[in-house]
């Protein structure tokens, strides 16, 4: 092996007498050196960043309140900081500090930073400051600049136009941003790429928008303005833009015309125009373009049309017409879509049956057919072995036949199933057999409502992830197995953290103390049901995280709970149609504790109902008294609401909006935090009677 020669040596040979000089062998001994000097920079560079640089980042760092920087240490190499890239001169290339909880300012030191060429503070916590409006011209070498969901505020600096080789540009999800600046700024970026701009409020510029971006960004690939309150604009022209191939425009209620221009989108990828307002018939040439793969138009429920017969070539993977006018068959030519993963038809008119072809699906993952209702007949079996399920919904339709629930087995990866009220009826077998319930998939969701079941399948009880359960309007007899209550913590015994729904069967017994384990629990409902005892008073304590109990319907007996925590959670309590008795707790009345209002509806003999009233008003103008009530009665509430209230919430008794209450009946208006005044009619025997009380102390609301 040849060695690199030392200074010594090389002294030797230059000064050595010519005739013994042989610079044949002496070359080798040359480019080794060249080159182990050059490794030696190298390596130089990569261990020790610019000390003008390393200074930059850490003034940089001192501008943030909050920030996982730990590595950002003086007197430490900047180049092997997180976040940082170097290139071989130390020079600072890049700086990704996206997801790292930063806070504060962006300091100016930023821009020194001249050799930037990818800059990214994405997903991280500028709480409500404006994007810097100085120096940007300073980077102008950076082609990819991310400031995704990161909380600034304020106008889109127009500064940016200086950023000349910028290829990726990310605005996203940053509310409040605006775009108050004439959008000639774009006259620089030819070389731009991407564009995310979803939600900028670009109203200001709508009408100009688009023609500026097709003179302005000749090679744009992806556009993304989703919600940028482009009301009324038109964009036709964006198809001169030749690689334009992914466009999300959804939420701007674009005019409806715009359509009709994506059929000459003949690049198009993606297209998302959703939640628009679009009117008139869906162009059924987009279905057939050949390079789309991801159709959006969902929540649109006056655009028409139906679908088309598929071409074997087409190269559709997601499909997206929930809540539209969509109607007609479903084509058996759905089969041709053989890279299909996602396919959401739910809420629409489809009709008949849904064909055979659809097991040709074999990629499907998510299959939304839900509340088309006129969609019928026996579902081909085969349809239900697609094994690649993770969502299934085929609730609210008019299907016939039994359906064997044990199908689920073999859909490992199933996370979500609604069959509710589908028009089947399902049988348990194996899955009312607790010794096979390991070979069931772990379901996040269970909705299996009116689809006659005459008892709660024991499968259920080894659902440890489950957060939803809704059995409910089925034949489900007898009493509510203890389990259902339980948690085991040993990872294999049910836990239900959201909603449960067992209403409208024939169920008896109590109501178990130990349903409060369940403590991440927001929705109980046990309604027409045969239930008897009381209420287990741990439903309105704090450590529950329940917001909606209703029990209506049932034998319960006994009073209603009087230890509400001030810190319960509960917004909505149904007890009517029970055998309740005394006074309603105090607590009701001191809503403000709750954070927002309370509503009781029909809670027993009280025979308490609830309506729902305009939205987003702080007070309302207080309605004429009834009969009933006293001038001084009247007198003393007015008095009592007369001035401001801390919390912004008011009651007064009014009956107008109330159309169907009895004539002894008065009306209390609460304001809640969440927008809504509600309407509480209390029925009591004595006006002047309420929890020993002359009147509810409204000042107190």
């Amino acid at each position: 092996m040849i060695s690199a020669p030392s200074k010594s040596d090389l002294c030797a040979f230059l000064f050595m007498e010519p005739f013994h000089f042989n610079f044949a062998a002496f070359l080798p001994f040359v480019a080794l050196l060249l080159l182990f000097e050059f490794f030696m920079l190298h390596c130089n560079a990569l261990e020790h960043c610019l000390q003008q640089e390393s200074s930059s980042l850490l003034q940089l760092k001192r501008g943030f309140t909050s920030g996982k920087l730990e590595t950002w240490q003086p007197r430490t190499n900047c180049c092997m900081w997180e976040g940082v890239t170097c290139d071989e001169l130390g020079r600072v290339i890049g700086l990704d500090l996206s997801d790292r909880s930063i806070s504060g300012k962006i300091d100016p030191s930023l821009f020194n930073l001249t050799s930037l060429r990818a800059l990214n503070f994405a997903n991280n916590l500028f709480d409500h400051i404006p994007i810097p409006d100085f120096r940007w011209d300073k980077l102008a070498n950076l082609s990819s600049l991310n400031l995704f969901y990161s909380g600034f505020v304020g106008k889109v600096p127009a500064s940016i136009s200086y950023l000349r080789k910028l290829a990726s540009l990310d605005l996203s999800l940053n509310f409040g941003l605006s775009l108050t600046t004439n959008p000639t700024f774009l006259r620089n970026m030819s070389s731009l790429r991407e564009l995310f701009l979803d939600p900028v409020d670009i109203s200001t510029y709508r009408d100009e928008w688009c023609g500026a971006l097709v003179n302005s960004t000749p090679v744009l690939e992806a556009l993304h303005m989703e919600k940028c309150s482009l009301s009324g604009a038109s964009c036709s022209s964006l198809s001169k833009l030749p690689f334009l191939s992914i466009i999300w425009f959804g939420g701007n209620t674009f005019e409806s015309s715009i359509l009709n221009s994506f059929v000459n989108f003949t690049s198009l990828s993606e297209l998302q125009v959703q939640d628009n307002e679009f009117k008139g018939v869906f162009p059924n040439q987009i279905f057939g373009l050949r390079n789309l793969k991801y159709l959006d138009i969902s929540n649109n429920p006056m655009l028409s049309g139906s679908l088309p017969n598929f071409s074997k070539d087409n190269n559709l993977e997601i499909l997206m017409l929930s809540n539209t006018n969509f109607s007609g068959n479903i084509p058996d030519t759905i089969g041709n879509l053989k890279f299909l993963t996602n396919l959401d038809l739910s809420i629409c008119q489809f009709s008949g049956i849904i064909p055979p072809s659809m097991a040709n699906l074999s990629k499907l993952a998510i299959l939304y057919l839900s509340d088309n209702y006129k969609l019928y007949g026996q579902v081909p079996s085969s349809i239900f072995q697609i094994s690649g399920f993770v969502s299934l919904s085929l609730a609210s339709n008019n299907f016939s036949g039994v359906l064997e629930l044990e199908f689920i087995k073999n859909l490992k990866n199933l996370l979500y199933l609604d069959l509710s009220n589908s028009g089947f009826s399902i049988t348990l077998q194996d899955a009312d057999d607790g010794s096979s319930s390991s070979s069931f998939p772990i379901v996040i969701f269970l909705g299996l409502a009116g689809c006659n079941l005459t008892k709660i399948p024991t499968f259920i009880r080894y659902q440890n992830q489950m957060h939803s359960l809704d059995l409910s309007n089925n034949r489900i007899h007898g009493k509510i197995p203890n389990w259902l209550w339980s948690i085991n913590e040993q990872t294999n015994f049910l836990n239900i953290d959201w909603l449960i729904s067992l209403a409208n069967n024939n169920l008896t017994g109590e109501i178990s103390p130990s349903i409060c384990n369940l403590t991440g629990l927001w929705l109980l409902d046990l309604s027409m049901n045969r239930l008897t005892s009381y209420i287990p008073p741990c439903l309105f304590e704090e450590k529950i995280n329940l917001h909606v109990l209703n029990l209506k319907g049932n034998q319960l007996h006994g009073a209603i709970p009087d230890g509400f925590s001030s810190k319960c959670d509960l917004q909505t309590i149904i007890l009517g149609d029970n055998h309740l008795e005394g006074l309603l707790p105090s607590l009701v009345w001191e809503v403000h504790e709750f954070g927002q209002g309370l509503q009781l509806w029909e809670s027993g003999a009280f025979e308490q109902g609830m309506r729902v009233c305009e939205s987003g008003q702080r007070r309302k103008v207080l309605c004429k008294h009834e009969p009933f009530l006293t001038n001084h009665r009247w007198q003393e509430a007015k008095n009592q609401i007369s001035y401001p209230v801390i919390t912004y919430q008011d009651a007064f008794v009014c009956r107008d909006y109330i159309t169907d209450a009895p004539p002894n009946v008065a009306a209390v208006t609460i304001y809640t935090f969440n927008y809504l005044d509600y309407f509480m009619a209390l029925n009591w025997p004595n006006p002047d009677m309420l929890d020993g009380s002359p009147f509810p102390k409204l000042d107190g609301l």
